[in-house]
């Protein structure tokens, strides 16, 4: 269980640096203006290197953590069967609507409505 909660804690830091990066894309996209072409075409292969780069990071880091964790995608697909074994979803009594509720109500209390 360790591995997949940092696995998790990985994957939500992973979303955090992503959303940092794109706060901080559109403040500069803000700061040039649309009538400086060269500014503006420097400024989108700035952000493009940028992503690539925190793309492959996060690629490189979630390979390292797979390496050092081989047995995590089975180990989890085997508590997920297992907990879906212990589920017993076909005897499950059927759900009252409204109507059959108020039906009800009607026949305990009658003077009630």
């Amino acid at each position: 269980m360790p591995a997949v909660i940092e696995q998790e804690r990985m994957i939500r830091r992973h979303l955090l640096e992503k959303e940092e990066l794109q706060a901080r894309i559109q403040g500069m996209k803000n700061s040039v203006p649309k009538s400086d072409k060269k500014r503006r075409k420097q400024l989108l292969l700035d952000v493009a290197r940028l992503e690539a780069e925190m793309e492959q990071k996060h690629r490189q880091e979630m390979e390292r953590f797979q390496e050092s964790c081989p047995d995590n995608g089975n180990g989890n697909l085997d508590s997920i069967t297992e907990d879906l074994a212990k589920m017993d979803l076909e005897n499950r009594p059927p759900s009252v609507s409204r109507a059959q509720k108020r039906l009800l109500w009607e026949k305990m209390y009658p003077g009630l409505f």
